[in-house]
């Protein structure tokens, strides 16, 4: 359960050995999370015209999700999916596929996922409303801003229903140029949801290193993101 320390201000790590570090206390290496996005970008490239609009965002988180079991099984990590909430996880931790906005991977920024997650999931997150309005417009700052998570007596601290923590692999593709394509992502442990019900505030924030050593490239228009939806689905009879 998170407690009112917990809340208090996010926890930005951007050192290369700091990073590591925390990832090794969890089972993981940043070399295996740029592998599960990097293998999801290359498969949301490989659409072409005749694809339906949407393909390559929905291409991109189907491939993530099976790259992220796929790349962790040597780990320990197992698959586990509940009413449509898709994760890896070990006996620690939950890795959970997520597409945020355009301040993902930046140090001085508000991320936020770029779609609204449903009731379901998060509850089973284990999510509190905190909604910011002074997040926009955001001029980003010389240094790192705390975030205000303060509470009222009417909110209540959840925890989620796994028992284990919920980290997002937070990820943002953008286009270059022509035809390169670059991605920023972070590994970031979700606490609070806004009023369009999108994840807006993590706890600790891991900025990963997603610079290629190749270039990525795609002959064609730019992909679009399919829309996430989040569907409950209930047994009857």
């Amino acid at each position: 359960m998170h407690s009112a320390n917990n809340l208090a201000r996010t926890i930005v790590h951007t050192e290369p050995n700091i990073i590591d570090a925390h990832l090794a206390d969890l089972g993981l290496a940043q070399e295996d999370l740029n592998q599960i996005l990097f293998k999801a970008l290359s498969q949301q490239l490989s659409v072409t015209g005749n694809n339906a609009v949407t393909a390559g965002g929905t291409f991109f988180y189907h491939e993530a999700v099976r790259a992220a079991r796929d790349v962790l099984s040597v780990k320990g990590f197992k698959r586990l999916s509940v009413r449509n909430v898709e994760l890896a996880v070990n006996d620690q931790i939950a890795v959970y596929i997520c597409s945020g906005n355009n301040q993902t991977g930046l140090t001085d920024a508000y991320p936020e996922s770029r779609a609204k997650k449903g009731k379901f999931t998060r509850e089973f997150m284990g999510l509190t409303y905190k909604d910011n309005p002074i997040q926009y417009p955001f001029v980003y700052p010389d240094q790192q801003m705390a975030l205000d998570f303060s509470f009222s007596n009417n909110d209540k601290i959840l925890t989620n229903s796994l028992g284990l923590d919920i980290w997002c692999l937070l990820h943002y593709v953008y286009r270059i140029d022509e035809y390169q394509w670059g991605m920023r992502a972070e590994f970031s442990k979700p606490i609070t949801y806004n009023r369009k019900n999108e994840i807006n505030g993590f706890s600790t924030r891991l900025i990963l290193n997603t610079t290629s050593t190749d270039p990525v490239t795609k002959q064609g228009g730019e992909p679009q993101f399919t829309p996430e939806i989040e569907i409950d689905i209930l047994k009857t009879g």
